[in-house]
């Protein structure tokens, strides 16, 4: 078994704390002791992480994904029987996953359409910051930046969950 070294001071992302209320009816207030347990007995699943820069770590039916970098637990999720497909008509297999690579594609535009959006208001913003001498002006553009970059890694997280989903159900 390898455990995760210092384990405790990983925190837990908000992505995370809804996904551990959402799947395993784990209160906010419990997730960090919640992940603590987890990870005593947890293995390194070098199965493939979802995204680059993150490792996934499994316990029983239960893997979470975590930043190694940023020392963070970025999602939780259940294990599922990876051999649902087996003993189907390989006709409906093969379009089963036909309709999961397009669901694949389709997630993959959505978040570069509305990631898009973001870095340009972002790359707008910090131009004017950069050039700005109005303190208010700075503050406000400071704080929109931190919202918007909020709302990038919400949307990489989301995405990340269900491209992990659609792997699972395509293999």
């Amino acid at each position: 078994m390898t455990t995760l070294e210092n384990y405790e001071s990983y925190t837990v992302t908000e992505h995370a704390k809804k996904r551990l209320v959402e799947r395993f009816n784990v209160p906010n207030n419990e997730s960090n002791k919640w992940k603590n347990r987890f990870f005593l007995h947890a293995d390194y699943d070098s199965s493939g992480a979802p995204r680059t820069g993150t490792e996934k770590w499994t316990q029983g039916s239960i893997t979470c994904v975590i930043d190694r970098k940023n020392r963070q637990v970025v999602t939780v999720y259940p294990n599922v029987d990876r051999n649902y497909l087996t003993g189907l008509n390989p006709t409906v297999v093969s379009e089963i996953k036909k309709t999961m690579t397009q669901v694949e594609r389709k997630a993959k535009r959505t978040q570069a359409q509305k990631l898009s959006e973001y870095y340009q208001e972002l790359g707008e913003l910090t131009a004017v910051m950069a050039d700005t001498r109005r303190g208010e002006y700075l503050d406000a553009s400071y704080e929109r930046m931190v919202l918007l970059q909020g709302a990038i890694d919400k949307i990489n997280a989301g995405t990340s969950d269900v491209l992990e989903s659609i792997k699972l159900i395509a293999q």
